[in-house]
């Protein structure tokens, strides 16, 4: 399954870079530009929609995955137990789309907040709201179960909304948040391949792709910034994945992973 996790990496990582690219091209003729002032080091208007690119080239692979699980697409002989992975894949796409549902909350209110700046109480509502509703729906998306459901969803939403809101914090240079996101989802990834979790490998990857193509750009002095519409996407979505991943096979103990 390695490869054509990557091949995902490669697809997302090709969509974020070209929607980058053009995101340049575009932002600043719609006004959507970040204008210098107060604690800011660029003299010059920069564009804003990198968050654009990165929300669009994680949705769009994912979906791609999605259609081509239930068209029984076939990635060759490469793969001689693709039926077990189908199953297992069809299993997560209700988990799959109800991300992409939370992400497109979070991301409209990330392009909203760079138009015009939001109050933090209002942010944080909806981005407790979001979580809420999608560790509600999806046990699998639920943090130390083992303490009742009522304490395992509180914990749950405050780690996503604790995550989301680090790495839009940490978006106030050059490279830094994307930088900072693109070395944890290395490191998740590596983890989740080897311990075989292939939805969360798959989600990664994606993930990875789309960070490296923005982070292209961004690297200082940067062309693009991806704004609140970019950060609070990443961090939401790190911070789902992390609850999501196992970290060690059935039958081991934490001794077992470097991790």
């Amino acid at each position: 399954m390695i490869f054509p996790i990557l091949g995902l990496a490669a697809a997302s990582f090709l969509i974020s870079w070209l929607l980058t690219a053009l995101m340049i091209r575009i932002a600043p003729r719609i006004g959507f530009v970040d204008k210098p002032g107060h604690r800011k080091i660029h003299d010059n208007p920069k564009p804003l929609g990198g968050g654009v690119a990165i929300f669009l080239a994680f949705t769009l692979t994912m979906l791609a995955v999605v259609v081509a699980i239930y068209l029984s697409f076939t990635p060759g002989k490469n793969l001689p137990n693709w039926p077990a992975y189908v199953g297992g894949l069809k299993q997560q796409t209700p988990l799959a789309i109800g991300l992409i549902l939370a992400m497109l909350i979070i991301h409209i209110l990330g392009l909203i907040d760079d138009r015009k700046a939001l109050g933090p109480y209002l942010k944080l509502i909806v981005q407790l709201a979001v979580a809420a509703a999608l560790v509600i729906e999806f046990k699998s998306v639920r943090a130390l179960t083992a303490l009742g459901p009522a304490i395992s969803i509180t914990l749950t939403v405050l780690w996503i909304v604790a995550i989301t809101n680090a790495f839009n914090f940490l978006d106030n240079m050059d490279g830094l948040s994307s930088g900072v996101a693109a070395v944890c989802t290395t490191a998740f990834f590596i983890t989740t391949i080897q311990i075989q979790q292939w939805f969360v490998a798959a989600s990664l990857a994606i993930l990875l792709g789309a960070i490296l193509g923005f982070l292209w750009w961004n690297f200082p002095p940067a062309k693009i910034f991806m704004g609140d519409s970019g950060s609070l996407v990443i961090g939401f979505v790190l911070g789902v994945l992390t609850i999501r991943t196992t970290y060690l096979q059935p039958g081991t103990t934490l001794a077992a992973g470097w991790y």
